[in-house]
């Protein structure tokens, strides 16, 4: 169901989200409410734009696009109003960027539907999620994200591999254990021993940009690392300058950092293009819109996708990815416990762990006398 591809272009995005399509609804069927940037201000919002617009145009229904105008809550509060008033019986929105924007709608617009994908509403950044019974959340499952990232790094041939993070978060330790049983499949298939995969991991206590940060990546390569991995933007741009330096590739998981550096391979992130579809066509069954639930959906709901420039992969092809993402959509490649077929195994607990310390604050000193004016010039 999820397997459905996307092949409206903008042109019809444009048509069919902002002056409506088809006459099936009496009103707005869908409505997405986005930040100033619009419906094309990232890739994973341009995937549900372009979702919504097909599966509208497919149904003959009417969707709609409303921005907020600036980055302010009246803002926010404008555009959702706007869609509210417009009847629109679903209202969605993309990433966390806004759950504080959800929150503040789904209790003031209690008899409209919200739909909110890749987050869950909250008060403020840091308070807990709160989904009333007009909103229904999709996340997507970070073990699978960990778990396609630590395949890809093996299969690519990298037999000393870093994960580099900051905080220790629940959202993090999936992504860890995640990678780990990945790097462990793809040492299995092909007849290596998980153990003889070694993984650096280093916890460095903050997610902050920092010159310390640098120094860390750089002793890890230096200490023959051939690619680390993170899961945090700000710990990435770090490592995006010491790979640069040396000449060395890194990843991202959890985000697309494809764009930041020509040191990047590849990002393994969630796929809500693929989301988008199976979910509104949800909505048309007899189950119809539930609320007051996070839906997660894994590899088997197509929620997982490796952004790649696999003109800097050697060794991994589309057809790679496309073969371990149908094997985890099985169980058969095993993302966890949980998610395991019968007679699947987990092989992450057999990968060699190498705990490693974060940097002390004389040896970034010393790292930045051998380059961090590059680092300041660049973070400004």
């Amino acid at each position: 169901m999820l397997n459905r591809k996307l092949s409206v272009l903008f042109f019809v995005l444009a048509s069919c989200i902002l002056t409506g399509c088809g006459s099936k609804s009496s009103g707005v069927r869908f409505a997405l409410v986005t930040g100033p940037g619009g419906a094309s201000a990232d890739m994973e919002t341009s995937a549900v734009a372009e979702g919504i617009a097909s599966y509208a145009s497919e149904h003959a229904y009417d969707a709609k696009s409303y921005t907020a105008e600036t980055e302010g809550s009246d803002a926010y509060a404008a555009a959702f109003k706007a869609a509210a008033d417009a009847g629109a019986k679903y209202i969605i929105s993309v990433g966390q960027k806004m759950e504080i924007p959800v929150y503040d709608a789904q209790g003031t617009h209690k008899d409209s539907n919200f739909v909110l994908i890749d987050g869950e509403p909250r008060k403020s950044a840091d308070a807990a999620s709160t989904i009333r019974k007009n909103t229904e959340c999709v996340t997507f499952d970070r073990k699978s994200m960990g778990f396609l990232a630590g395949y890809t790094a093996v299969k690519e041939g990298y037999t000393k591999l870093a994960w580099m993070t900051g905080r220790e978060t629940d959202a993090g330790r999936e992504y860890y254990e995640g990678f780990l049983n990945g790097a462990g499949y793809a040492a299995v298939e092909a007849q290596k021993s998980p153990d003889s995969i070694t993984v650096f991991t280093e916890y460095a206590g903050s997610d902050a940009l920092s010159p310390r940060r640098m120094a860390d990546a750089k002793s890890l390569y230096n200490e023959g690392c051939e690619l680390i991995v993170t899961d945090r933007v700000k710990i990435a741009e770090a490592v995006a300058m010491a790979a640069e330096e040396l000449g060395k590739p890194y990843a991202t998981v959890g985000f697309n950092g494809l764009s930041a550096s020509s040191a990047i391979q590849f990002s393994a992130v969630a796929n809500p293009g693929g989301a988008i579809s199976a979910l509104l066509e949800s909505f048309d069954d007899a189950k119809g819109f539930e609320g007051g639930s996070a839906i997660r959906v894994t590899a088997k709901e197509s929620g997982v996708t490796l952004a790649a420039d696999y003109s800097r992969m050697p060794v991994v092809t589309e057809v790679d990815v496309q073969t371990v993402l149908a094997a985890m959509a099985t169980g058969r490649a095993a993302v966890s416990e949980e998610e395991k077929a019968e007679g699947a195994e987990i092989y992450g607990s057999a990968i060699t762990v190498v705990q490693k310390e974060p940097v002390t604050a004389e040896t970034a000193v010393a790292a930045a006398d051998e380059g961090a004016e590059s680092f300041v010039e660049r973070i400004g």
